[in-house]
């Protein structure tokens, strides 16, 4: 059967798989789950049916496109692999409702709690902002869900993103085809970024996304622009598994870490 909905993500980290998945285990609607990445199931015997995984060695943001490609749901979710859902027992269960009941051009972001516990701080986000603190710009979606069919509409992710940010671009491009996002302040999930976050430095790869991201939709004059400033460069499906499409070059310096 069909799932009705599908989480999907660039995934590396595999000792925290099996909690991710125990995590969701309490909602009623049907889902799967989607890794690509290099690292493989610890044990891969005890895994669902609905957990797929599939090896690549490219650069994470194309993992990204690449799970999404392969995801069966009505609706779909990106994520990451150090998020838990156990916070919220029926956290996709409300999703999916919302969907239900609303345009499809809607894009539905959870609120996330989301752990620095090494530098002291707990932060708790339901209105991210294109622009950090300024609540002019217009609202992301960091862990969001949308309809696969207008995903695809839309032509997916951009392949000039290498480690982030591309959920970003998708919503900006959904806002200027006439779509939105909406928080949902019911449905949470905690992200273990202290715990999960020790074997590369994630900044090395932002910075350059972040730039490309800003070079997109900011004007000289630091305005959001009504229209993407930049061609969109979709991927391509050959060989999408197995060789990386758009730069890379900031993702193999990060994994080299």
């Amino acid at each position: 059967m069909r799932p009705q909905i599908s989480l999907f993500a660039s995934a590396a980290r595999p000792r925290y798989w099996k909690r991710f998945y125990d995590s969701l285990m309490t909602n009623k609607v049907t889902y799967e789950v989607i890794f690509i990445g290099p690292n493989a199931p610890l044990e891969p015997n005890l895994m669902p049916d609905n957990f797929l995984y599939y090896h690549s060695d490219c650069k994470p943001a194309q993992c990204y496109e690449a799970a999404a490609r392969l995801a069966q749901g009505d609706l779909i979710g990106w994520t990451a692999d150090d998020a838990d859902y156990s916070m919220c027992p029926e956290g996709l269960d409300i999703i999916w409702n919302r969907y239900l009941n609303s345009d499809r051009r809607t894009i539905f972001s959870q609120r996330t709690i989301e752990d620095y516990s090494k530098y002291g701080l707990t932060i708790q986000w339901i209105n991210h902002r294109f622009v950090h603190g300024n609540m002019m710009t217009p609202m992301m979606a960091p862990m969001g869900f949308m309809d696969r069919k207008r995903f695809f509409e839309l032509g997916g992710y951009d392949k000039n993103f290498v480690c982030g940010q591309s959920e970003n671009d998708i919503v900006m491009r959904n806002n200027v085809a006439g779509g939105r996002v909406e928080g949902v302040l019911n449905s949470v999930v905690f992200l273990r970024h202290s715990e999960c976050h020790v074997t590369y430095d994630f900044n090395l790869g932002y910075v350059g996304d972040r730039q490309y991201l800003e070079s997109c939709w900011l004007s000289e004059k630091g305005e959001i622009s009504l229209t993407r400033l930049k061609s969109f460069e979709p991927y391509e499906d050959e060989n999408i598994l197995t060789e990386n499409q758009g730069p890379a070059g900031r993702w193999e310096i990060v994994n080299a870490k």
